[in-house]
């Protein structure tokens, strides 16, 4: 009696420590997937706000075309911002020193933007003025574009 008595005590410890071992490898593999998840929200968000100063330099674009001054000016202050929430957002935790660089170079193309829309009230741009400006809007558009390209294919997965 004794002995079936301490060979189902060794069992129970056997199978409590089998059990310990399985729940702490089922809870690493929660946590690590958690983790996953945690990871692919933020870099979900890195992308809506990219996407959102895309956008607003893409419509910079359309009424700078219209030559609609007022508009430009406060979209260009709009995309200004929202350049600057990404880079204080985001900052080197996230983003790369090369993306940090380059959405700092939209944002200076987006200034320079504004500021001539700042002075075109009084004094019109000249029609040399306005292709640059028109080319300055592309090259931040193209900028934020490749940084999203990039921040899209991080969050689906791909090298």
């Amino acid at each position: 009696m004794s002995f079936l008595g301490t060979t189902w005590a060794d069992l129970f410890t056997v199978a409590g420590v089998v059990i310990s071992v399985w729940t702490l490898k089922v809870a690493t593999k929660a946590k690590e997937a958690a983790e996953a998840a945690k990871a692919a929200a933020r870099r979900q968000n890195l992308t809506e706000d990219l996407q959102d100063a895309q956008s607003k330099v893409e419509h910079l674009g359309n009424h700078l075309a219209r030559q609609n001054w007022e508009v430009v000016l406060l979209l260009a202050q709009q995309a200004t911002t929202a350049c600057s929430q990404v880079l204080r957002r985001w900052g080197t935790d996230t983003l790369s020193r090369q993306s940090r660089d380059n959405i700092l170079k939209s944002q200076a193309h987006v200034v320079a933007i504004s500021n001539v829309a700042v002075r075109a009230p009084a004094v019109a741009p000249t029609a040399q003025d306005l292709r640059r400006l028109a080319n300055t809007q592309q090259r931040a558009f193209q900028i934020l574009s490749g940084e999203l390209a990039e921040s899209q294919r991080k969050l689906e997965g791909s090298p």
